[in-house]
């Protein structure tokens, strides 16, 4: 097994030290490059989590009307929004590449996920999520 395998955090900072040291020919580069994608793919996965969960909080609380639910739930969902909103405008910050990415599209399949996360919770005095975001761009981020 190779040092890849079996510990991925001492791979790393070896092979981190060997592009330091220009020691281009020992470098694991299909590794590297292979690390180097997959941040790239996670942090977008964080930001789409993160976008997904704030869309998911506005729709309970557009949406669920019994007061005392309501009353109960608010406080913990606004919380969850101011979270997860700070998360992702973070993301973006450090890797700004990603933000372009967030157009109309994404949008719309990540609010059609935080939509079906709200629908399958099945909230009772809950009104229809609308079919469309109905949020606009300062509200989601």
């Amino acid at each position: 097994m190779t040092p890849y395998e079996t510990d991925i955090a001492a791979w790393a900072e070896q092979n981190a030290e060997l592009i330091r040291a220009r020691r281009w020919q020992e470098v694991d580069a299909e590794h590297v490059l292979e690390e180097i994608e997959a941040l790239g793919n996670d942090r977008r996965s964080a930001r789409d989590s993160h976008v997904v969960r704030v869309m998911e909080h506005l729709l309970q609380l557009r949406c669920i009307s019994r007061e005392q639910t309501l009353r109960y739930n608010a406080e913990t969902w606004r919380g969850s929004v101011a979270l997860h909103r700070s998360e992702a405008l973070r993301l973006l910050r450090r890797s700004a590449s990603l933000r372009p990415e967030l157009n109309a599209q994404l949008l719309a399949d990540l609010y059609a996920d935080a939509r079906g996360i709200f629908v399958d919770c099945q909230f009772e005095h809950a009104q229809m999520a609308p079919e469309q975001c109905p949020f606009t761009s300062s509200a989601r981020l």
